[in-house]
């Protein structure tokens, strides 16, 4: 476990240093407990979505942000797909599973991470 949280945090890492361009993610959390993630571009630009090939989503497990995975999809291909919005838990078409999506705990507090070659997003939220 901590060999897979040492190569997520490099990876993102390296995402992060060499980035160009990022983007917005935001959380809304729907009355059926369930979580919708929203994406948006940065830059000001009136398209919607953004493109992306990989979703991580974890959830804080230390107070130094330790995260444990717990939702990773891509894309099929490796290519970036345009998305709007994804719902946590439903692999959107053209996007395959890498890590099942575990159950949302009621108080715990997770990060989500978008990313594609050169951008990035990300948000933290606390599941109600």
């Amino acid at each position: 476990m901590r060999k897979l949280i040492l190569t997520i945090t490099l990876m993102v890492l390296a995402l992060l240093i060499g980035c160009r361009e990022a983007f917005s993610v935001h959380a809304l959390q729907k009355p059926n407990d369930g979580v919708v993630l929203n994406f948006s571009p940065d830059s000001g630009r009136n398209d919607t979505g953004v493109e992306i090939n990989i979703l991580d989503v974890g959830r804080i497990i230390s107070p130094d942000n330790r995260v444990e995975l717990v939702w990773v999809i891509q894309t099929k291909s490796g290519k970036p797909q345009k998305m709007t919005a994804i719902e946590y838990g439903v692999i959107p078409p053209g996007f395959e599973e890498v890590r099942p999506a575990q159950k949302l705990v009621s108080g715990e507090t997770y990060d989500v991470l978008a990313s594609k070659p050169g951008s990035v997003g990300g948000t933290r939220f606390k599941k109600e």
